[in-house]
């Protein structure tokens, strides 16, 4: 029996504007997230980087000039964990969601 690899894309908005955002995509294999890997954004600049796995490592990034408000980080940070947790359970939902 062959694994089969699927890779779900899609973007979480962080604020109202639509200018901060997260970039995920979702690897599956076998029907079982086997990594998910999360960039940061405002508008086209990359301002970080989260990488996650089912055993529970995580790396998450955020560069120093970056210029995030503690507020923004904050907001990221509650996406990027809903995120992890809702890629690590069987799929379902849609491509875009709202933070």
């Amino acid at each position: 029996m062959e694994l089969q690899r699927i890779i779900r894309q899609g973007v979480t908005k962080i604020d109202e504007a639509g200018t901060l955002s997260i970039r995920y995509n979702i690897t599956e294999e076998g029907g079982r997230t086997i990594e998910l890997n999360d960039s940061i954004e405002r508008e086209v600049r990359n301002l970080g980087s989260v990488s996650a796995f089912p055993d529970g490592w995580i790396s998450f990034y955020i560069d120093k000039g970056s210029n995030l408000s503690d507020a923004e980080k904050k907001a990221v940070f509650a996406a990027i964990v809903d995120e992890v947790a809702s890629a690590f359970r069987p799929a379902s939902g849609t491509s875009e969601k709202k933070a």
